[in-house]
């Protein structure tokens, strides 16, 4: 399913599924100053914290954590390369 992409003034608001790379690529996560993740699922969201973080190592990133336990693996930071 190909994403759809709408601006909004500074905003582009992408909707598709972030776990799959292209899309997080497509979107531009390589150059965003920001990621704003708040999916239901905590596995969710840590996914696609630890995939912005590998494409772009200077993303400032706010997620959504509904179990306690979820939150550090939301604050690690990839590896670098």
């Amino acid at each position: 399913m190909e994403g759809l992409a709408a601006e909004h003034h500074d905003l582009i608001f992408f909707t598709g599924d972030a776990t799959e790379d292209w899309l997080l690529k497509k979107a531009g996560i390589d150059k965003a100053k920001a990621l704003i993740t708040a999916l239901p699922e905590d596995a969710d969201n840590v996914f696609i914290v630890l995939t912005a973080r590998s494409l772009n190592n200077k993303i400032r990133i706010i997620s959504r954590a509904s179990k306690q336990s979820s939150i550090q693996k939301l604050k690690r930071q990839a590896p670098t390369m």
